[in-house]
């Protein structure tokens, strides 16, 4: 059985029509600022790891705005299993 990470996925599903969270994938925290910053409010900072329990490990994260969503991006890419972070609109 292959394991997708949500990255992969929500491209998945994307391409079948179902609508999605805007944002994207960053690999680095500046990546991560601009993302927010286009977003243009609230955001969500998500590891992207293959394990399971990302919030419960708080790698799952809101930020207000794009200094917030960079911190929290430094933060989670500091983990070891962590190569990437995706940044999302914050939907209700």
């Amino acid at each position: 059985m292959a394991r997708v990470d949500e990255g992969r996925g929500k491209e998945i599903l994307a391409a079948a029509g179902i609508k999605i969270p805007r944002g994207g994938g960053a690999r680095t925290p500046e990546a991560a600022r601009e993302l927010a910053a286009g977003l243009r409010g609230p955001s969500v900072v998500k590891a992207l790891a293959l394990v399971t329990g990302r919030a419960a490990r708080g790698w799952v994260r809101f930020a207000a705005d794009a200094d917030e969503a960079e911190m929290h991006a430094t933060e989670l890419l500091a983990e070891p299993e962590v190569k990437a972070v995706r940044v999302e609109e914050r939907l209700d």
